[in-house]
């Protein structure tokens, strides 16, 4: 799981829902809104992706992995929620990885 700091509320949330700027990526789709104080993100994997809850706390899991390595790499300040899709439950953890750390450097949040 995310670092608090480093966590969206449920008011940012809506926020960004609502204002965001849409990403898409064959693994997930992502809602951005630029902010000035450091990157927060939210993971959201609904029930149409996994049916168990175990399942799709795995995904979450598995992304919140991924965002803290990649962490310290994101040079622009953004607030980000992750709506995951159903190909993400089929993928291992380095196939997740490679595809997010590919998206985040065609969307330009690292180089």
């Amino acid at each position: 799981m995310l670092r608090s700091s480093k966590r969206l509320t449920t008011s940012l949330v809506k926020e960004v829902v609502n204002k965001g700027k849409i990403f898409h990526s064959p693994v997930f789709v992502l809602k951005a809104l630029k902010n000035k104080d450091l990157s927060r993100f939210s993971i959201s994997v609904s029930k149409k992706v996994a049916k168990n809850a175990v399942d799709r706390n795995k995904i979450r899991r598995r992304m919140s992995s991924i965002l803290r390595t990649l962490y310290s790499s994101i040079y622009v300040h953004v607030d980000g929620v992750f709506l995951m899709k159903l190909q993400s439950k089929e993928m291992s953890f380095k196939e997740l990885k490679n595809e997010v750390q590919s998206s985040f450097v065609k969307f330009g949040f690292i180089k």
